[in-house]
């Protein structure tokens, strides 16, 4: 049974939320990578840092997985 006009309509704007949610979401996603995760006296270290080398801390014996 096809869909009515109506039902059709709100599909469409339903799918049109989701896809700028989804743009926004990346985005700020994105946007967090280039903030300051954490600092130490060593220096401090981007989110981009973190989120990359994030699967090294399964190899250190848990150490760093906080």
């Amino acid at each position: 049974m096809p869909f009515s006009d109506d039902e059709q309509i709100a599909i469409n704007k339903i799918s049109r939320v989701q896809t700028i949610v989804l743009i926004i979401s990346v985005g700020l996603f994105v946007a967090s990578l280039f903030t300051v995760a954490f600092c130490t006296d060593n220096g401090c270290r981007t989110s981009l840092e973190v989120f990359l080398l994030g699967w090294l801390a399964m190899l250190t014996g848990g150490a760093a997985i906080s």
